[in-house]
């Protein structure tokens, strides 16, 4: 499933991520900012940013809800 990254920030460039490719998607807290990221071969790509822990788990619920669904492609913005 390809996935269309959240923006981070007003300046950040959003990028599509073949989901198929990657290994893990996880949850990973740095401050007061929660990542969503996804680890593709050893480096982990963030694909969204959220200011709390319930945010970043409910954009995780909503990628796994796709792949189950079989969906294609999701957009996170």
């Amino acid at each position: 499933m390809w996935i269309y990254s959240k923006r981070r920030g007003e300046h950040d460039n959003r990028f599509v991520l073949n989901l198929d490719l990657c290994s893990r998607i996880h949850l990973t807290q740095l401050g007061e900012k929660w990542f969503v990221e996804a680890m593709l071969e050893s480096e982990a790509q963030p694909i969204a940013s959220t200011n709390s822990q319930e945010e970043a788990s409910d954009i995780l619920k909503r990628i796994f809800e796709s792949l189950k669904a079989g969906e294609k492609a999701l957009d996170l913005e």
